[in-house]
């Protein structure tokens, strides 16, 4: 199973805001598991992710049907401070008559790069897990910052496993959803 060919294990909503998480595997990099994380507010009212937290445990199955744990070699990230920032590049083709239609390419990045413009907000992010059969991750917004957005919308994570054959996996996640208008505030836990 490639990137293209995520397995959607995860998803709560709430109105049309919701957070999902799909699984994949990479076959050129033996026993690591990558798992993705994605953060969608609705994009029609004020709404914000300001926490989540996912737990994945792992273990194997032996000949004789029995469930075993297996240890954690590595995950990742185990420490991050993720800023968004967005890089367009665009190039316009000016039209060569003048019934053509413009033509616009833009692309978005999330590498850093000096020349690109950084979105408010930051999530921290933090793993644990190492020698233990379930990692956890937490994500929060930075709130020192001004003008904070909520969650930065999309988190690659992954394990390394000591093997990743005939695994499983269990896990639970929730994420807190801030709702607003300019009337009421909501919170929302989504499990």
């Amino acid at each position: 199973m490639s990137k293209d060919d995520r397995l959607r294990i995860g998803k709560a909503s709430d109105g049309l805001s919701e957070f999902v998480i799909t699984f994949w595997n990479d076959p050129r990099r033996p026993n690591k598991i990558f798992f993705d994380i994605v953060f969608m507010p609705d994009p029609t009212e004020s709404a914000r992710f300001e926490s989540a937290m996912v737990s994945f445990t792992f273990g194997t199955h032996t000949r004789d049907g029995k469930r075993l744990p297996l240890k954690i070699r590595d995950i990742s990230p185990i420490a991050a401070n993720v800023a968004p920032t967005v890089r367009h590049e665009e190039d316009v083709e000016k039209p060569q008559r003048p019934d053509d239609e413009i033509s616009l390419f833009s692309s978005f990045s999330a590498e850093p790069e000096s020349e690109g413009t950084t979105i408010p907000g930051t999530t921290q992010v933090q793993g644990q897990g190492i020698d233990t059969p379930t990692a956890l991750w937490t994500f929060e917004e930075n709130k020192a910052l001004a003008n904070v957005r909520g969650l930065i919308a999309n988190h690659e994570l992954s394990v390394t496993l000591p093997d990743t054959h005939n695994i499983w996996i269990t896990f639970w996640a929730k994420a807190v959803l801030e709702r607003q208008s300019s009337f009421w505030k909501r919170k929302v836990t989504l499990q």
